[in-house]
């Protein structure tokens, strides 16, 4: 363990934090300066050409790094287009030209044992997207739809470089860079949790910058605790995941470090308040457990229980502080049961009622063309409860591409066989992963049953932040 948190915790890391924070905060400041957006918007484009150049590995490390932190992928933009959507292309233009000129790389993509899966997952997406295109043309709905999938167009660059490479060094860059990105989008979790919880002047204007940039989403749930959502906080159970498979080594340092993380990751899926976040986590836990008394006894489980317990009861006791540190005056009140009922599927809240509305509508469109789909850019219209709908539109009617229910919502755009394809995928890296003895590739699958049982309800599969842990996840495993 201690091996573990050597590559996760040193100076390094200390050095990301800062670049991470310094990120955000210039984004905060770019937001007033428009001019100010476009001149780090370019140096940071700049940065990238340069860094993929030199080296595929580092494009590839500040991509990831970039959807751990900023969710969306608008920390800053320019003439309408994304950070992230230029870094993929640079990535991937670069990637496939070094790909083109080394035959030695383009050889080792035959190797990669689930390629042929992954085939034919592109062959589906790929009628998806023409069924799409004879449908609705080029809209804006089509194309919106889509370009998440074309994240999968960088595995061939992650299979050359973390397909089976002989460099440690490698493996280490990815766990810290990855790490460090997950260390501080849970501490900006605790910061919103903290600025929305209590009477600062300038709470609306950090709002305003949050949702303009997609940072993450700030509401109210009740009592007036602050829900702080960021979509990127999938990998906060990942990380919380990955530790439940290390013990802490011996000595009172290491077990602090081993605790410390394991309540800052459960903390920020706590504050998250994401139904979807908690069943996963639950599912996973679980199968952890499983996997920790096969591969060692049941003893060895046990003895991670009350561990475990002092970090869940640590989790709550800083929530319950950052939410009422008396100054600046808190907004909050206290409700013993507001975990409770934010856990409820069932309740009347505008989240719920919507996911529920949604689902029989999107259901009788799956079935007009259940087998290979009707293509990106299908909608339905249902009645929403969202407050922001309702407030342009009172009856409610809401017409979107874009579906909570995650496997009816791929089902419906490449059918049931392609969908049935991409499960395939999926059940055989986790059986190949939960089939093996080395730790790291059991927590991997343990995380990709995560992403499965979360994306029931929020779908993850569909997105940049799910499918680049399924590509990594492959290479990794295999």
């Amino acid at each position: 363990m201690d091996l573990v948190l050597n590559k996760i915790l040193n100076k390094k890391t200390v050095y990301l934090l800062g670049a991470f924070g310094g990120l955000e905060l210039l984004s905060f400041i770019a937001y007033f300066y428009p001019g100010l957006n476009v001149g780090i918007f370019g140096i940071i484009i700049l940065a990238a050409l340069v860094l993929t150049i030199y080296r595929l590995e580092y494009g590839l490390l500040l991509l990831i790094a970039e959807l751990i932190i900023s969710s969306k992928g608008y920390l800053f933009a320019a003439g309408g287009l994304s950070l992230r959507l230029i870094l993929f292309l640079i990535i991937f233009l670069l990637g496939v030209y070094k790909l083109l000129k080394n035959k030695a790389d383009f050889a080792k993509l035959k190797f990669f044992r689930v390629g042929y899966l992954f085939g034919l997952v592109f062959l589906f997406l790929l009628l998806g997207v023409i069924q799409g295109y004879l449908r609705y043309g080029l809209s804006s709905n089509w194309f919106h739809d889509f370009n998440a999938w074309l994240f999968f167009a960088l595995l061939p660059l992650l299979v050359i470089i973390y397909y089976k490479n002989v460099d440690q060094a490698v493996y280490n860059r990815l766990i810290l860079v990855s790490s460090a990105a997950v260390i501080w989008l849970s501490l900006k979790t605790l910061f919103f949790f903290f600025i929305f919880a209590h009477d600062f002047s300038w709470s609306l204007t950090l709002y305003k910058w949050i949702r303009f940039s997609g940072v993450g989403e700030i509401t109210n749930i009740g009592f007036n605790w602050p829900r702080v959502f960021l979509q990127s906080q999938i990998y906060a159970p990942l990380a919380f995941i990955f530790l439940l498979f290390w013990s802490p080594a011996a000595g009172r340092r290491a077990k602090f470090i081993y605790y410390s993380l394991l309540s800052l990751f459960l903390m920020t899926t706590l504050i998250s308040f994401s139904r979807s976040f908690w069943v996963g986590l639950l599912a996973a836990y679980i199968l952890a457990a499983i996997l920790i008394i096969r591969r060692s006894s049941i003893r060895r489980w046990l003895k991670t229980i009350p561990g475990l317990l002092i970090s869940a009861l640590a989790s709550l006791v800083l929530i319950y502080c950052l939410a009422f540190f008396p100054f600046p005056k808190s907004l909050v009140s206290f409700s013993a049961d507001i975990f409770q009922r934010r856990a409820n599927f069932l309740s009347a809240d505008a989240a719920v009622a919507s996911r529920w509305s949604q689902l029989v509508p999107l259901w009788q469109k799956v079935l007009e063309q259940p087998i290979f789909g009707q293509g990106y850019g299908t909608t339905i219209t249902y009645k929403s409860s969202d407050p922001r709908i309702l407030q342009d539109n009172p009856s409610g009617e809401y017409t979107t591409y874009a579906f909570e229910w995650g496997y009816l919502d791929i089902w419906l755009k490449i059918g049931f066989l392609g969908a049935l394809a991409y499960l395939l995928l999926l059940v055989t890296v986790i059986k190949r992963g939960l089939a093996d003895t080395l730790v790291i590739k059991l927590a991997l699958a343990t995380g990709l049953t995560f992403l499965l049982v979360t994306n029931i309800f929020t779908p993850y599969l569909n997105h940049p932040l799910g499918i680049s842990y399924i590509m990594l996840s492959s290479c990794l495993i295999f």
